[in-house]
């Protein structure tokens, strides 16, 4: 954003600018990581780990941005809108996908031939493509549910070997494409602007993923390795400068030069990736001693307390059971009361009636939930003691608020 201001850019050139070189590139990554063969490192599972909640944020971003464009301002009612609804429709897909999909791959595994699997599989992620477009979001966040549901299902291993030469061809298809898009009279005209923000993504990246990694408890060396790994835009900055442009609010030239700098940061990522294991030994030989030995004791006291927060483990456990449960709960609601109640209303004529049966079959089809909900937090040990009836307690009310919530907020009386 800043730099936008600094090269004499408009508010939402700028903004816009700030979107594009927030979200790195996971294709450019994977392919790097493999030609590597770094993809087993422990700082390579934390760089997977922050892609895919990267791709998650840019739907948001992506919502907030469209109300940039369109009202001229960051609304945070819009943004808190998408991301609640982010999260009961993705997290739905994966939830019925997750319980579905394995069970029926295990009942089929017997006829299921290589040509048969790679065939299911490839239709499987272009249909949750197919949902995932038709509800806003981008092609890649639901072949990467899809991914996530596949890898559960125990076949996962011949998946991706036989998917691999499909991948390596639209991989080849991704590369050629990007370079086709960069067009040399914008590295005449904008130079300038595209060595700067080429700079800032580059440095910006490094120091602040590396900082991030830091602070979360990860080895300084580890942090380094995160850092230079990250640092590059890649298909989402597409994604966000063709909204830009859809929407009529940013420059012309902003588009190719998002692109130029993609390709560059792209042909550098290799390169960095190669050099962060020297860097970060450069970095801890020229450190002071007291500042490596805090930084190796804030490191193991996160880790310790990771190791040793048990209670803390069980409730976030329970808060996510309690959570997953909640989001298929709703989804149930919601399908019944916008697709369900109006047919039974025209067949009873009594609204009324449409939504007491309406809500028993909700009630029905979401029991299992419901009660998955009510029993999310299991104590351990002494059931009497306060803090596990208290902690039993909450996880109860929470499912009878929701459930109430859901009755009275999404079907008419």
């Amino acid at each position: 954003y800043g730099s936008g201001h600094l090269l004499g850019w408009s508010q939402v050139d700028s903004i816009f600018l700030g979107g594009m070189l927030s979200i790195s590139s996971t294709t450019i990554i994977l392919k790097a990581f493999e030609e590597l063969r770094l993809k087993s490192r422990r700082f390579a599972q934390v760089v997977f780990g922050v892609l895919i909640v990267e791709d998650l944020i840019a739907i948001v971003l992506l919502a907030g941005l469209s109300t940039v464009g369109i009202a001229g301002d960051m609304l945070g009612a819009k943004l808190f809108s998408s991301a609640a609804q982010l999260l009961m429709v993705v997290g739905g897909w994966f939830l019925i996908g997750y319980f579905v999909v394995p069970a029926a791959f295990r009942y089929a595994r017997r006829f299921l031939e290589n040509e048969t699997l790679i065939v299911l599989s490839v239709g499987m992620c272009l249909l949750l493509v197919v949902f995932a477009t038709h509800f806003g979001y981008s092609a890649a966040l639901g072949a990467f549910v899809m991914g996530s549901i596949l890898a559960e299902t125990g076949e996962h291993g011949r998946i991706e070997t036989l998917i691999q030469p499909i991948r390596d061809v639209f991989a080849a298809i991704f590369f050629v494409s990007v370079g086709m898009l960069v067009d040399p009279k914008v590295l005449a005209e904008h130079g300038g602007a595209v060595v700067l923000i080429t700079v800032v993504t580059i440095i910006g990246k490094i120091l602040s993923s590396t900082a991030g990694a830091v602070l979360a408890g990860q080895r300084l060396k580890d942090s380094v390795q995160i850092g230079f790994s990250l640092a590059q835009i890649g298909e989402f900055s597409f994604i966000i400068a063709t909204l830009g442009v859809t929407l009529g609010v940013i420059s012309d030239f902003i588009y190719p030069i998002a692109v130029t700098v993609s390709a560059i940061t792209t042909f550098s990522t290799p390169y960095l990736i190669r050099v962060s294991d020297k860097s970060a030994s450069f970095i801890e030989r020229i450190l002071p001693n007291w500042w490596r030995s805090s930084l190796e004791r804030y490191s193991f006291a996160i880790q310790q307390n990771r190791a040793q927060g048990d209670t803390k483990e069980r409730r976030l456990a329970a808060f996510l059971t309690l959570s997953l449960n909640g989001i298929l709960v709703t989804v149930i609601f919601i399908s019944v009361a916008k697709y369900l109640e109006p047919i039974l209303e025209t067949w009873t004529k009594d609204s009324r009636l449409s939504f007491i049966v309406g809500w028993g079959i909700s009630v029905i089809l979401s029991a299992p939930f419901i009660w998955g909900m009510f029993s999310s937090y299991r104590p351990k040990g002494s059931a009497t003691a306060v803090p596990e009836r208290v902690s039993t307690f909450l996880g109860q009310l929470v499912t009878i608020v929701w459930i109430g919530t859901l009755t009275t907020g999404y079907f008419t009386t």
